[in-house]
């Protein structure tokens, strides 16, 4: 390539890639404060093509929403990079020549320290890409390549993760002459757990009612409150769930030890550190599904908070990660409906990003099309407790 004047056959630009320069083992999941890098091709055909500029961009923002029940649209966006480099030509003013073929141009990019995690939810994001652009006195070609941040700040400290959590609850039930209470005590021994981490639950249920006890679910719920205009709007989704099928009748009993629920490998942590306009809080909640013929009546349900911490390498935070099968996700039910857990379809389908080992995950560019589990429409078969998990017990 040179910078002089044109006098050959008029090109053009073809093709105009960004292949970004990573770990293998941190699959395009970036840190703040980390190099980004990489490398931007270039490919001109049918002659020599005149640059007038090579340039890309860092962009990062978070965005959100929604629409009241007047209709009534409410948004908002912040912006967290929006960097732009020239990579060609160097001297500003001048063109550059590209002969056909393939041509190679290299970035490097320092992210800044304070930047909030990658996230898609129903009602915003948190997203990052970069984008090149070539421009040749015509046309511009433009290129894009998302990539995902990973934050290492959490605003919860080692003391409050390690903690314990207990709740218990009582409901008295009637039928004809007879009445009582179903109690329900939910606990965990610690409720910080980085994604693809196991939770260890332990839950007593004791039913001195005359009303049947059908089953038991314990399901781990992410709610998501959304910022604009000085409103908001909270969007709550069962993203791990698993069932104990088991009737109990008036004067009967059930124990759970360290029964095992996975934190999915693609939940972001709580509160979203960095951003202004989206936070994530988690609750586990034990419900206990009583029979009734009254299709209005609340069933009893307990719940305990949990933190998720941000996503580590294996290096990061010296423990493996089990993995366990992910089936039972991309269950959503709206707040109102909370306690009857109606499964409501959702709409909106976005792009998946694969889950690896240690609770990376990396995009897709295979071309095929992804959807990402917490927007799944369809309703897998959900996972049940080992016989070994839990107990019968007589009061």
């Amino acid at each position: 390539m040179r910078i002089d004047q044109h006098s050959g056959t008029m090109g053009r630009i073809t093709k105009l890639d960004i292949q970004l320069d990573h770990d293998i083992d941190a699959h395009y999941h970036f840190r703040p404060g980390e190099n980004i890098s990489g490398k931007v091709l270039v490919r001109v055909i049918d002659g020599e093509e005149i640059l007038r500029y090579l340039r890309i961009n860092f962009f990062g923002m978070g965005s959100v929403s929604w629409k009241d029940e007047l209709a009534k649209t409410f948004s908002a966006e912040e912006t967290y990079i929006n960097q732009t480099v020239t990579l060609a030509p160097l001297v500003p003013g001048e063109k550059m020549v590209l002969p056909s073929g393939w041509h190679e141009f290299s970035f490097s990019y320092e992210l800044p320290l304070e930047l909030p995690s990658s996230f898609i939810g129903k009602f915003g994001s948190v997203t990052y890409v970069v984008k090149a652009s070539a421009e040749d006195g015509k046309t511009v070609t433009i290129s894009s390549e998302p990539f995902l941040i990973a934050n290492k700040d959490f605003p919860f400290s080692a003391m409050m993760l390690n903690e314990s959590v207990e709740r218990t609850v009582s409901k008295r039930y009637w039928s004809k002459y007879r009445t009582g209470k179903v109690t329900a005590k939910l606990s965990l021994k610690r409720q910080g757990f980085a994604p693809g981490d196991d939770m260890d639950i332990n839950a007593e249920i004791h039913n001195h009612s005359p009303k049947i006890i059908k089953g038991l679910h314990a399901m781990l719920i992410m709610h998501s409150t959304f910022y604009a205009q000085n409103s908001n709007h909270t969007h709550v989704q069962v993203i791990s769930k698993r069932n104990d099928k088991w009737e109990m009748a008036r004067g009967e009993g059930r124990h759970w030890s360290n029964a095992e629920l996975t934190i999915p490998t693609y939940a972001p942590e709580s509160k979203l550190e960095g951003c202004d306009i989206i936070d994530i809080h988690y609750e586990l909640v034990l419900k206990v599904e009583i029979e009734t013929k009254k299709e209005t009546a609340k069933e009893l349900w307990v719940s305990v908070p949990v933190l998720v911490t941000p996503v580590q390498s294996q290096t990061e935070n010296g423990v493996r990660r089990r993995q366990r099968s992910q089936s039972e996700m991309g269950r959503t039910i709206d707040r109102k409906t909370l306690e009857s857990l109606d499964i409501q379809k959702l709409l909106d389908l976005q792009q998946e990003y694969e889950d690896t080992e240690f609770g990376y995950s990396r995009p897709v560019n295979d071309g095929t099309l992804r959807i990402n589990p917490l927007f799944r429409q369809n309703t897998p078969e959900d996972h049940t407790l080992e016989n070994d998990l839990f107990e019968n017990t007589k009061l």
